[in-house]
């Protein structure tokens, strides 16, 4: 049961990357060009500088579950192998890195407004919000959509050497990897959720029957001791 909920820390992690990406971005502008006025209103607005706070945190979170996600994985991998590997190291070493870019990013988008709503600034500039928030969305989808993909690959055949993922799990995380290294739009973004939602339930759906059928042997001895 418990390395059930391990592996559906991918689950969550995929939500909550969507939901605090789509509040911490979604507020600003969608265009990088659309007038001044437009940039210094959405700082202006409490409830705006709110959502993207709220947007940052959320993504905070998400990185964090990622890690457990990511942990889990080497933990099942490296029950299966009899040494630790090159590949194992560089997956869990680019999930990592991943979070880091993960939690800069987000860091960078809300350091603006958290720093006009808790340390009463002044509103900037239009061109210094559009910087932060742009430094802010480029550190998550550019070097932490590389880190992505290398993780997705690595842990892909990773998983299919240990025993642990199938071949057309495998090939998913493939497909997966190669749309992150075209992570600076938003579409192959959904990419790396979508395959931690796959890979978990998949791994959690493994995790169930494994986890039953030590209950009845720790029963059994337990009686025999006895």
């Amino acid at each position: 049961m418990r390395q059930r909920w391990w592996f559906l820390s991918g689950v969550g992690f995929s939500i909550l990357l969507v939901v605090g990406f789509i509040l911490a971005t979604g507020t600003f502008p969608e265009d990088n060009k659309a007038p001044d006025a437009d940039w210094i209103k959405v700082l202006s607005s409490s409830s705006d500088r709110a959502k993207i706070i709220a947007g940052a945190y959320v993504m905070f979170v998400a990185g964090l579950l990622f890690l457990w996600f990511a942990a889990s994985i080497r933990a099942d991998v490296r029950a299966r192998q009899s040494k630790p590997s090159v590949l194992s190291t560089v997956s869990i070493a680019s999930a990592i890195v991943f979070v880091s870019m993960l939690l800069i990013g987000a860091l960078a988008v809300a350091a603006v407004p958290a720093s006009i709503t808790f340390g009463d600034g002044p509103v900037p500039g239009a061109d210094f919000i559009r910087q932060f928030s742009q430094l802010g969305i480029g550190a998550i989808l550019a070097p932490g959509g590389l880190a992505a993909a290398l993780f997705v690959a690595s842990t892909s055949r990773l998983g299919v050497i240990a025993g642990l993922f199938s071949r057309g799990l495998a090939i998913v995380g493939y497909v997966a990897a190669v749309l992150w290294v075209f992570g600076a739009m938003f579409l192959p973004f959904l990419a790396l959720p979508l395959w931690a939602i796959i890979v978990g339930i998949a791994l959690a759906r493994q995790a169930t029957p494994a986890t039953a059928s030590e209950v009845p042997t720790s029963s059994a001895s337990t009686t025999t001791a006895v």
